[in-house]
């Protein structure tokens, strides 16, 4: 969900250009001018994007696109592990939420 309102919110930009290209208010700043500075931050989130996910570790990158909640992931962490002191801080050490 976190990915995909990242990438939602690259969006909002540009329609509120379309919404402000059909608007009746006067003395308008230049939508050519909106549309390059748009494209330029889009551009450069993307290649911030890029950069946080080539210093990531590869092994972390399904926890961007996963769907599985906090709370599944807990009672994942403590059904799979074998380990006593590693269930009792899945148990105990994580939030109730």
């Amino acid at each position: 969900m976190f990915t995909f309102q990242t990438i939602v919110s690259q969006c909002y930009p540009f329609l509120a250009m379309s919404f402000y290209r059909t608007s009746d208010i006067e003395d308008k700043t230049d939508v050519d001018m909106l549309n390059t500075v748009f494209v330029i931050l889009a551009s450069l989130w993307f290649l911030c994007v890029l950069a946080f996910l080539r210093v990531t570790n590869k092994d972390f990158w399904h926890t961007f696109t996963g769907t599985v909640t906090g709370w599944q992931f807990t009672i994942d962490s403590f059904r799979a592990s074998d380990d006593p002191q590693t269930k009792m801080l899945t148990a105990f050490d994580n939030h109730i939420r």
